[in-house]
């Protein structure tokens, strides 16, 4: 049996230097070498999704957040601490040109398309993701595309080039962009990479599709594992499904420090009983060192 061990949560009733409140809805999360976290999430508003960037105290309290104009859904990221640069999604509000780039943290502050150091043109939305320290990218979008390479290749490149390979290889119906899904698709939610392996999940909100975790060796494109979540047996919950709780895999990524696969979900808290009782959303990260013996090539380094 997996086990999935819960490292960290947000701490519920928090709010931004907007007055907003936040708990849940992360899709991308990351947990720092010092503790700390830092994670994204949609925000939109007068029709614009920007891409909100949040850092965390390792006890789940909201330090301070970061906006990136035209950012998008914020489905992935990549972070290099070493530099401090965030590689993510931007957009011109002129042009429309979808770019990857890599942008500074400014804290309590709105930014855009001026303030990223370097850019690279895509041809529409993706999830993008980086391991520096092996000088690797990936990045995946709706329709199931996948792309990979050399992040020093890509920026000399200045363009996001052909895709190396389709989920759909490895029995991944992927749901079509805007189509709700009815659980006859899987839902793409993130991927992350830790060279030379690449990982996904799988699993709409509204828990009609089954949950996944894949993991492809960028080598040869083979399938290393590919693993079903099963609510109540690899992550527990105060609410089960049945009670109208909620399980959604989110972002996830290989931590070559701690040697453990995390992946970030998000799910329904519960306090108190009945009517003294209320629930609230949140989010949450896990380990799991279960993967390791088809993980060779991080697992043991």
């Amino acid at each position: 049996m997996t086990t999935f061990t819960r490292i960290w949560k947000t701490r519920s009733f928090q709010k931004d230097f907007l007055g907003r409140k936040i708990t849940s809805a992360l899709q991308y999360t990351i947990q720092l070498d010092n503790g700390t976290v830092l994670s994204s999430r949609p925000y939109t508003r007068n029709g614009i999704t920007d891409t909100e960037f949040n850092r965390w105290s390792a006890r789940g309290k909201l330090l301070d957040t970061m906006f990136i104009r035209y950012g998008g859904h914020g489905g992935a990221f990549g972070y290099d601490e070493k530099s401090g640069l965030i590689h993510t999604l931007v957009e011109d509000p002129i042009t429309r040109q979808k770019y990857i780039g890599g942008v500074d943290y400014h804290s309590n502050s709105t930014i855009g398309l001026a303030s990223f150091r370097w850019l690279v043109k895509v041809p529409h939305y993706v999830r993008f993701s980086t391991d520096t320290e092996q000088n690797v990218f990936l990045a995946s979008d709706t329709a199931g595309n996948v792309y990979s390479g050399r992040l020093s290749e890509l920026k000399q490149a200045g363009e996001l080039l052909r895709p190396v390979f389709h989920l759909s290889s490895y029995g991944m119906r992927v749901n079509p962009a805007g189509d709700e899904n009815d659980g006859r698709f899987n839902t793409l939610q993130s991927n992350g990479v830790c060279y030379p392996y690449a990982f996904f999940t799988f699993g709409d909100a509204n828990n009609a599709d089954l949950k996944f975790i894949l993991a492809i060796d960028l080598r040869d494109n083979r399938q290393v594992f590919k693993h079903e979540v099963i609510p109540e047996r690899d992550v527990k919950l105060r609410v089960p499904l049945d009670k109208k709780g909620h399980l959604e895999p989110e972002g996830i990524y290989y931590d070559r420090h701690t040697k453990k696969l995390i992946v970030g979900f998000n799910k329904l808290e519960v306090w108190g009983i009945g009517r003294f009782g209320y629930r609230y959303p949140h989010s949450e990260l896990y380990e799991t060192a279960e993967f390791n013996h088809r993980l060779p090539d991080i697992s043991t380094m």
